[in-house]
């Protein structure tokens, strides 16, 4: 709630919308589609109260005019309200006033979705967070994994790796690359390289600007570049694309293949473009091997200890959170994330 009441405060109503659109379809019920209704009805007046035609004419057209008659009453009258009018007309309606006021009109709005989420039904349950303990997961790893002197690196920075392999075994792929990049622990490159044959430039660039800047040496200031005059060509080529029409698809994939190159010669990026060998599900396997032993543990010290404190010796450990004992390591490669166990005869397990 506190992200999508943030996104409404920012004015970001694509983020909001898509934000929404994961946990409720607008034909789901009355209340989904109201609040999409209101969110996209805000969006217009605020068009309006910047005296921004094109942009409310076309959050008219295009998206208010989405809803079915169950908003139709609001529709109508909204309907006088476009092309050359939209500004007179609005400008000494009472309704306008009110959003004048951007950030205090956003708030009081925020808070009138708060309430229409609350009394969704499909909502009503994901509301509330569980109350878990501060970094507990970390605690469990600390736990069953106690640092040793093989470690190379910090038992916090392996929880990331094992976060990041079950996101992507998960198919968790936008929650994958937002942790890749608030991390910087891992550069995907074959991530990098497909924004830039979709010509995702924006996205491309906030993801390699999350572990290197443009002035750090002469390998990131030639990607950069490189993003920034492909972003113009297109801006010059969709002006002539009706004239002359091409297929640059081509020449953003040899583009692509040079920013390849000089990413991996990059040495600010070398160590983190390769992802470490882990075992199949490792984090999942990792907690259900303390669950196992928890739950009857605890059942039994409940019974036994009246109130005294429960103890957690006899917990098991492991001596490597990225393999079980009789898994066989591999080179790591940034081409998987996981790197199946082999059997006595250097086949893969479960083939």
């Amino acid at each position: 709630m506190n992200h999508f009441g943030e996104a409404i405060m920012s004015g970001e109503w694509e983020k909001a919308d898509k934000y929404l659109s994961a946990f409720t379809k607008l034909a789901d019920n009355r209340h989904s589609k109201k609040l999409f209704f209101e969110l996209h009805k805000q969006k217009y007046f605020e068009a309006l109260d910047r005296e921004d035609h094109a942009l409310a004419i076309n959050i008219f057209e295009n998206e208010l005019k989405l809803f079915s008659v169950v908003t139709l009453a609001e529709l109508l009258a909204l309907k006088d309200l476009r092309h050359d009018s939209i500004s007179c007309t609005l400008k000494n309606e009472r309704q306008l006033s009110s959003y004048m006021n951007v950030t205090s009109t956003r708030d009081e709005f925020r808070d009138f979705l708060k309430q229409m989420i609350k009394r969704n039904p499909i909502l009503q349950d994901k509301l509330e967070f569980p109350s878990v303990e501060e970094s507990a997961l970390l605690s469990l790893i600390n736990l069953i994994c106690p640092k040793n002197a093989k470690m190379t690196r910090s038992v916090k920075e392996e929880l990331i790796y094992l976060i990041l392999q079950f996101l992507d075994e998960e198919n968790f792929k936008e929650t994958l690359h937002k942790l890749e990049l608030e991390t910087k622990v891992y550069f995907d490159i074959d991530y990098f390289v497909e924004c830039m044959i979709n010509r995702n430039w924006d996205r491309a660039e906030k993801y390699l600007s999350a572990f290197t800047k443009m002035d750090d040496n002469r390998y990131s200031m030639d990607v950069f570049s490189r993003i920034q005059k492909l972003k113009h060509f297109e801006a010059v080529d969709s002006r002539r694309q009706e004239k002359h029409p091409s297929n640059p698809e081509k020449g953003h994939e040899c583009e692509a293949t040079i920013l390849k190159m000089l990413l991996e010669e990059n040495p600010i990026l070398q160590e983190k473009l390769k992802f470490p060998s882990i075992d199949k599900s490792r984090l999942k396997k990792l907690i259900k091997k303390a669950m196992d032993w928890w739950i009857p543990h605890f059942a039994y010290m409940k019974h036994n200890a009246s109130n005294l404190a429960i103890s957690l010796k006899g917990i098991p450990t492991v001596p490597d959170l990225f393999h079980a004992p009789a898994s066989v390591k591999i080179e790591s490669s940034h081409e998987g994330r996981s790197s199946p166990a082999l059997n006595g005869d250097g086949v893969p397990k479960n083939r």
